[in-house]
Order: structure tokens, then sequence, then C-alpha cells
């Protein structure tokens, strides 16, 4: 089964003007993807079509095989900012308040919320109140409370732009731990970031609101000239191995850790 499968969709917001061109796409249940370009390639807007806050012009969205349907489809989003997310006093309250939306019994409530706390790392959290938690302890309450949705494919909307390095690290080893505990589980994100890019399944190219490129994470890096021909930036390892083939160095032999620091002081 496809988790998400998106067929010649288009978007306007003036008539005769689209911002997305003709998009489709598919992706199995369990792969994550990364959807990047420059600013105003229409990532925004397509994150809102999936998610059912804007209404295609033309084209047809499907999610786990069914028509998209707002309030009624297993995929979430978590926002850049955290705090745009939280409406409660504590932790639990506000894991809870999605499933009171949900209609879930209040006796049902607490299994499900230290459930998804517990596989976050914020069960010892649940009586906090969110203001007193550090950047990286917010986005895995707001993955918590996307998961008690039972919610099968999450998308991440610039979701560590606002982490500093620990916070990231933290989001990362949360996704990790996640897709081992949660196979099924599809994840997007939208990002800038090239090191997150690197860690997905597959890596999706807008520009002008078209898909330039799409494929394996491996794929894409193997051309790596279009790749950057859109503005992207290869991920750090990718720029060694490169920055290390223009001086001649072969890192595989018997370069000396102290040679390849030399070489590479005035490159990188």
């Amino acid at each position: 089964m496809k988790a998400v499968e998106v067929k010649n969709l288009s978007y306007a917001y003036i008539e005769n003007q689209d911002v997305l061109k003709n998009v489709s796409f598919s992706l199995e249940k369990g792969a994550s993807l990364s959807i990047v370009g420059e600013n105003g390639s229409g990532k925004s807007t397509l994150v809102k079509l999936l998610v059912g806050l804007l209404h295609s012009s033309r084209g047809e969205i499907l999610i786990n095989d069914n028509p998209l349907k707002l309030g009624k489809n297993s995929i979430s989003i978590v926002f850049q900012n955290p705090d745009n997310q939280f409406i409660a006093t504590t932790v639990e309250d506000d894991i809870a308040f999605g499933l009171e939306n949900y209609c879930v019994p209040p006796n049902e409530m607490k299994d499900i919320i230290i459930k998804y706390a517990t596989m976050v790392g914020m069960d010892k959290y649940l009586s906090r109140a969110p203001e007193t938690l550090s950047g990286g302890q917010k986005q895995r309450v707001a993955i918590a409370g996307v998961l008690a949705l039972n919610s099968d494919i999450i998308i991440f909307d610039e979701a560590t732009s606002m982490l500093d390095p620990e916070g990231k690290k933290d989001f990362y080893k949360t996704l990790t731990k996640l897709r081992k505990e949660k196979p099924e589980l599809t994840t997007i994100f939208i990002t800038h970031d090239e090191e997150e890019v690197f860690m997905s399944d597959y890596i999706m190219v807008l520009n002008q609101g078209e898909i330039k490129m799409f494929g394996s994470n491996l794929d894409i890096y193997n051309q790596r000239e279009e790749y950057q021909k859109y503005g992207l930036k290869l991920p750090f390892l990718f720029r060694l191995e490169d920055a290390l083939k223009k001086v001649g160095l072969d890192v595989g032999h018997n370069s000396s850790l102290k040679e390849i620091k030399e070489k590479l002081h005035d490159i990188l």
C-alpha cells in the first residue's frame, strides 16, 4: 500500500498562475522523503495541500489509497516552532487535547498518552509546563501528540530550524527510535538542512512549482552538479569527498591524518 500518492497536482493562488504544476509522486509506507528547494519553489503550498489546508485546483491526493478528506486521514504535521502547537498548561494535557477532539473515551486516554510520551522519552515530563522545556523536548512532545492521534504519516515542516545543535541531535535520535519501534511510520521533511536531507530514503527537488528531481538518496547525490544547480547544498561528507578529490588525496591508501588536515585547511 502506498502511504501517499499525488497525481497531476496543480494549485494557483491567482487564476492561471500555477505555483504547483502537475506534481506527481508516490511514497511507500515506512519510507522517508525530504522535499527541498529554494524559497518560492512550492514546498509550503504542497504541504498545505497534503494536510488539507488548501484544496487543489487540479489533480488528486490519495492517503493510504483513499482520497484526501480533512480530519479523516492519519496524516499530521509538526511545525517549525513547536510553541505554536501548544495550547495546554501541561505536557499531559497538551497530548490529551488532540485525543479529546477525536472523541477518545477519557478512560482510554491515560494509557495512550503514556504510551507515546514514553516512545519519545517524555513520560517523566507529563506534569511539566511546555514553556519550561528545551526546544528539542518541545518537538518530542509535538511528535507524541501527533502519534497519539494514530498518525502514520508525519510531515515535519522545518522542524529543526529553530533548534540548537544539541536539540537537533536529540530530534534525530527520537526519529531513529521511532522508525525502529514503528516501521510503518512514513515521514516527510520540508527542510533546508542538508544533514536532515541525507537521513531520508528519498529526495524531491522542487523548482518553480515543478519536480525537477526525484529519487533515492544515493541516486540524487550521484547527480551532484544537477542537484547543486537548484541552489542546494551537499551534505558535509560529500563536500569532503569532493574536496579531497580536487587535491588528489587518496584517503583510502596511505594518507596520514596530519596530511589530510593540512590539505583541507585551505579548502573547507
